[in-house]
């Protein structure tokens, strides 16, 4: 039945037998393959025959998608590409057992897979685990699909060696010019990319167990392949977040109209913004985090810790020097080093080629806010009057 699951979808393009006959005389390549888009993994693998004559033959082409895993994990390249090989060497294990090797003398020859993968090849494969191998150290990155390919390794009825070849290939040379390695690559791309457009009941699908698995961590019954204490970490820790937030955004700033709800939380781009604070200094963070908290030490909030300090603005010495007034407030010296920053976050914005359209709406907003207005009444930009003969 899993089997089955892996391999729906595939194409033979010449009878089983005849594959298994040039695997067992050495005329056989085996390529694989994977890719990750939009969060979803597909896997693909094919075999050429005939590898002694100038043009070999495309045999068997397999493609599928992967299982979706826990809730705050990405799919990257590297699984996808484990799980090719994975597939592959089951497929091959089960085709040499129903069709075993005839008559013939001497040792069998060596089956070759090659992959773009070098994480794979070089790294994960010098991996091996055994009965003194201590729990956590199962969990290793897709620790499941490792241990189903040492597995299928040893379970193979044929030497076999895998190898890394450079991917993509053909953008740069005609494919006729290739060599068998890169060929056989560059087709197993081409299956991984039409997998990617198929519907997932017209191609195989990887199971959510790898059998023979010696450990495995769920979360609301997804695998957790990776990263596994900071993904126990969040976790633990984000629907709280989640919470405060959601609760957080009902104390807004009376100019913003609207509250965060389930969609709003969902449509920001948390992976965006955690990769923006990666890239800041420790200064930075713990600037940009007390700002987000309400903790900057404002002469307001300091004096809530001790009231012999004077709450009042020391430039214009208005009431409360809050965050919202530090931000907005209108001394003359405020005001120039506010005009300052806004003319280097404009050229940020240039800088990164942000459109034009979107960068006056941004700098118009900021304006208003600074200007104590709603954003609400930032005007829309003119649009182009519709062609009639479009």
């Amino acid at each position: 039945m899993v089997c089955h699951l892996m391999f729906r979808g595939r194409r033979r393009y010449v009878p089983y037998r005849r594959i298994a006959e040039a695997i067992w005389l050495g005329q056989a390549i085996v390529g694989t393959d994977g890719s990750a888009s939009n969060d979803n993994g597909t896997y693909a693998f094919v075999i050429l025959i005939d590898t002694e004559e100038e043009s070999p033959t495309i045999a068997f082409r397999c493609g599928g998608n992967l299982p979706a895993l826990a809730e705050y994990l990405d799919m990257d390249s590297h699984r996808p590409e484990a799980a090719a090989l994975y597939a592959a060497l089951c497929f091959i294990r089960l085709l040499l057992c129903d069709y075993p090797r005839g008559p013939l003398t001497g040792p069998p020859p060596n089956l070759p897979f090659v992959l773009d993968n070098k994480s794979v090849t070089e790294d994960d494969l010098k991996w091996h685990y055994g009965d003194s191998t201590a729990v956590f150290n199962y969990l290793k990155f897709d620790y499941n699909l490792l241990q189903g390919i040492q597995c299928e390794i040893s379970n193979l009825p044929i030497p076999s060696s895998i190898s890394w070849v450079k991917g993509h290939q053909d953008h740069h040379v005609p494919r006729h010019e290739l060599s068998l390695e890169a060929l056989a690559n560059c087709i197993a791309d081409d299956v991984c990319t039409e997998t990617h457009q198929q519907h997932p009941n017209d191609v195989g699908r990887l199971p959510d167990c790898i059998p023979g698995t010696g450990a495995a961590l769920l979360h609301h019954g997804k695998l957790v392949t990776k990263k596994q204490d900071t993904y126990v970490h969040t976790a633990a820790t984000a629907p709280r977040l989640w919470d405060r937030l959601i609760k957080k955004s009902l104390r807004h700033d009376p100019f913003i109209p609207d509250v965060w709800d389930d969609a709003t939380f969902d449509d920001i781009d948390w992976k965006s913004i955690r990769a923006s604070l990666d890239c800041l200094s420790k200064g930075q963070l713990y600037q940009i985090s007390k700002f987000l908290n309400n903790w900057t030490p404002t002469l307001h909030h300091r004096a809530t810790q001790d009231n012999s300090i004077d709450r009042r603005c020391f430039t214009c010495r208005a009431w409360q020097e809050t965050i919202d007034h530090v931000l907005r407030c209108p001394s003359d010296r405020q005001v120039e080093a506010r005009e300052k920053a806004m003319s280097l976050f404009q050229d940020h914005l240039a800088y990164y080629y942000t459109p034009t359209p979107m960068a006056q709406v941004i700098m118009a907003a900021l304006d208003r806010w600074f200007q104590e207005l709603q954003p609400s009444l930032v005007p829309r930009l003119p649009t182009a009057p519709d062609n009639p003969n479009s």
